[in-house]
């Protein structure tokens, strides 16, 4: 029997593996993300999965979560479902950067005082005042590994409106009468 080896990037990563398992999730969830924009929008415009693909899967995110709000703002009158979405647009920008600046980023170590760190040996540990950082290819930009989390997290918060206003926009009056109205168990 052939023994497996697994093979090695260039570079070392020098992430955590909690870190990588974030980075991972970024990933995952933004694809929650993309295929909710997708759901609502073909549901509201009443165009079929070909025409709906045709529109959300060929732009950045940035377009995608445009075109959700300005459909929403076209058709769907309860205005607690349109502030949701209005508050998710408001958010996504923010969120398409931080996703970007681990996504398309390569890893380093990054200690006070010294150029930053790329190991060529697969698994060496980081020097212990060195922390892991994401440089953005392209414009170097840094950013610390340790934001890997907020990132996550604010993902995960958006996908989980994105569905309540899917689950809303299916409702009798596309949406909660109000705030104390807002569990998606509930309709009128």
């Amino acid at each position: 029997m052939t023994e497996f080896r697994k093979p090695y990037p260039a570079f070392n990563i020098p992430l955590t593996d909690q870190e990588k398992q974030l980075l991972g999730e970024i990933v995952a969830i933004q694809g929650q993300i993309e295929f909710l924009l997708g759901l609502i929008v073909e549901h509201l415009t009443g165009v079929d999965r070909k025409a709906n693909l045709a529109i959300m899967h060929s732009a950045s995110l940035k377009i995608n979560t445009h075109i959700f709000v300005t459909v929403v703002r076209s058709k769907v009158k309860n205005e607690f479902t349109r502030e949701a979405a209005e508050n998710i647009f408001t958010r996504m920008e923010a969120l398409a950067k931080g996703r970007n600046d681990f996504v398309h980023a390569i890893y380093a170590a990054d200690a006070e005082g010294t150029p930053l760190g790329f190991s060529l040996v697969s698994g060496l540990e980081l020097q212990p005042d060195a922390e892991p950082v994401a440089i953005r290819t392209g414009n170097w930009s840094k950013r610390a590994a340790a934001d890997l989390l907020a990132v996550r997290d604010e993902a995960a918060l958006i996908s989980q409106e994105l569905s309540l206003v899917r689950l809303y926009i299916h409702s009798p009056n596309q949406g909660p009468t109000g705030p104390q109205d807002a569990s998606p168990d509930k309709s009128e």
